[in-house]
């Protein structure tokens, strides 16, 4: 009897498919997970390029009392360890120095971090992983009154010893770059009114106030922070002090708060129909208060002029906090 070619094709195919697929099995193994050494790290989103180590930005509120912190410590295996596992830690400035190098940041023009002076911070140099666990976390406290916000710091870790265990080569460093804020640090949306006896205009933008300490804060002049116009001031309860000029903002007293609208009589006809004194733009309303309800400032300065408040240029404006 005489097999049709067809059904020839027909018993040959799954003849070929099971020895591929049987080749298929005995040349691409499943892996075994269960040889694989474990391993301790410090567990991050990412790596620095080029072998630099990893980080990660944390970010403190200025406050009295110490700023908890915590990393986490992880045993990478693929079974939990078999008894308690001692990780030892350490404070290295060579881990900062190479993630510097690495990302061409230099603290000589500023784009480098510097470690963390020691009396800002307090951790443990050991930590343990109890038997069947795989991660821990490791508390870090910050002393953030005593960190200076203007200067760029980061504290490097890094693992030590593993009671025996391997330390992962990729993750056994960690530099964590350290940020700190007080309460009135964020974004705003600002709104007002530019008083100039040429150049009257009204204002509307996003703003950032920064941190200089736990009650000062940094902030630009109206629109003229692009030609480096700042100044700082402090915020004692609702009431706003102490104006420093900064960068290209007139040294006091031709530049501050005011307290009364126009007392020069500085002619502002250009500004027509807005005048200082006249509804929105009182000092009533602007008065250098932040409302803490709302998160809101309402700031009435001014500059070009001599004391007590003859200043030609006259803000009111209002930032509303955006985050």
């Amino acid at each position: 009897m005489k097999m049709k070619k067809n059904d020839i094709f027909k018993c040959i195919i799954p003849l070929l498919l099971t020895v591929v697929l049987a080749s298929c099995k005995d040349s691409y193994p499943q892996p075994d997970f269960t040889k694989d050494t474990p391993i301790v790290e410090l567990p991050v989103a990412s790596l620095a390029g080029n072998g630099g180590g990893n980080s990660m930005s944390a970010s403190f509120a200025i406050q009295t009392a110490p700023s908890d912190y915590y990393i986490y410590v992880n045993y990478a295996a693929p079974n939990a360890n078999p008894t308690d596992l001692v990780v030892t830690l350490a404070v290295d400035t060579a881990v900062l120095n190479k993630y510097n190098k690495v990302n061409g940041y230099s603290t000589a023009d500023g784009t480098g971090y510097l470690p963390l002076p020691s009396a800002d911070y307090s951790l443990s140099n050991k930590i343990t992983i109890p038997k069947g666990q795989r991660k821990v976390q490791y508390h870090i406290q910050f002393n953030t009154t005593l960190i200076d916000p203007t200067v760029k710091y980061a504290l490097p870790l890094k693992i030590v010893d593993a009671s025996g265990a391997t330390i992962s080569g990729n993750f056994g460093t960690l530099n964590l770059l350290v940020g700190i804020k007080n309460a009135y640090d964020a974004d705003y949306t600002t709104t007002g009114y530019f008083f100039h006896p040429s150049a009257p205009r009204a204002l509307k933008d996003t703003k950032h106030i920064s941190t200089v300490g736990i009650n000062t804060c940094s902030a630009g002049l109206a629109d003229l922070y692009g030609s480096n116009y700042y100044f700082q001031f402090d915020v004692a309860g609702s009431a706003l002090t102490n104006w420093v000029p900064v960068g290209s903002t007139p040294a006091a007293p031709a530049s501050g708060f005011m307290t009364a609208d126009n007392p020069a009589g500085t002619d502002y006809s250009t500004s027509a129909p807005n005048s200082p004194g006249t509804a929105p733009w009182t000092s009533a309303s602007y008065n250098n208060t932040y409302d803490t309800a709302t998160q809101t400032f309402y700031m009435h300065y001014g500059y070009n002029g001599t004391g007590p408040n003859g200043f030609t240029r006259q803000v009111y404006e209002k930032w509303v906090r955006i985050n």
